[in-house]
């Protein structure tokens, strides 16, 4: 049996069911970095595509400070609303 919550939320015999108590975990791939061209994306478990980077952009701008600058990435996702705070980034190149 379901039941709402003061707060809204739904809960069954004791659980939290709400979507959002659930952190997701995305995956950061360099696709291309050569030839003064790059592309990246984050996927997430799935190996569903939700981010994508074309170009120099995203360093240009400041968002990231290199390639490699995964907690650049990480807070501008949060700050654009594709990634929520709680959700986890790696690097698919870390050894």
């Amino acid at each position: 049996m379901l039941s709402e919550k003061a707060d809204g939320k739904m809960a069954k015999a004791g659980l939290i069911t709400n979507q959002e108590q659930m952190n997701m975990n995305y995956e950061y791939f360099i696709n291309l970095y050569e030839r003064g061209e790059f592309s990246a994306d984050v996927r997430d478990t799935n190996s569903i595509t939700v981010y994508n980077i074309k170009g120099f952009d995203i360093f240009e701008d400041g968002f990231m400070q290199h390639t490699d600058d995964v907690d650049g990435l990480y807070t501008h996702l949060i700050d654009i609303g594709t990634l929520r705070a709680g959700d986890s980034l790696s690097s698919s190149q870390a050894a």
